[in-house]
């Protein structure tokens, strides 16, 4: 199976660029390929703070929620989430994106998608459902949980998708709460070759 893979240098650097690509590690061979191996340049600067934009059959489409781009996605997308703080509502039991192919979401400078666990009843920060061939890249979600009497809150929930990559993300909470539960990333329903990685986990009980 192959597995793609981009990493986002923020460094300021003159003259030509230069990519080398390792494998294998001593004296241990490696069997795979690189393939595909580009160096594209980002240029966000201009681009106002807490923007996202998702690219849809060649049209931008602006939006100032994360979520809210989520929910309109389509086939083939590509969602790119500009620096800055997202406070968006704890998505509960919806499914935010669901039923969808080829989605690509991008951060850029590790957007902070920051969610509220305040209220009973189901939480959950953000639940793609049924998705295929997902890429989730360079975003911290983070929640901030409140709820307790034996609560179980969910950041994200991959519900029943197929090709899920999580990639150089930050699954962040901070804990609030008595006697609750806190679940980072849960892969339920069938979903399939969910793959986590470069990714950081943190829980922080205030």
């Amino acid at each position: 199976a192959s597995t793609s893979r981009e990493v986002i240098f923020t460094n300021a650097a003159d003259g030509h660029a230069t990519i080398y690509a390792h494998m294998g590690f001593g004296g241990v061979a490696a069997t795979g390929e690189f393939t595909d191996i580009a160096l594209e340049l980002l240029t966000y600067a201009a681009t106002p703070t807490n923007t996202v934009m998702r690219s849809s059959g060649g049209t931008l489409h602006t939006y100032a929620s994360v979520l809210s781009a989520l929910r309109d996605a389509r086939d083939g997308d590509e969602i790119t989430v500009y620096p800055g703080t997202y406070r968006e509502r704890n998505a509960g039991a919806e499914w935010v994106m669901s039923h969808r192919r080829n989605v690509r979401v991008r951060g850029i400078g590790f957007p902070v998608v920051d969610v509220a666990a305040n209220d009973p009843g189901y939480q959950i920060s953000l639940q793609v459902p049924h998705n295929q061939n997902l890429l989730i890249e360079g975003l911290v979600l983070r929640t901030t949980a409140r709820v307790c009497s034996n609560a179980v809150l969910y950041g994200l929930v991959v519900t029943g998708s197929r090709d899920v990559l999580i990639s150089n993300c930050v699954l962040w909470a901070d804990i609030y709460s008595t006697n609750a539960t806190f679940k980072h990333l849960v892969a339920v329903n069938n979903a399939t070759n969910v793959l986590v990685q470069d990714s950081t986990i943190v829980t922080r009980n205030l």
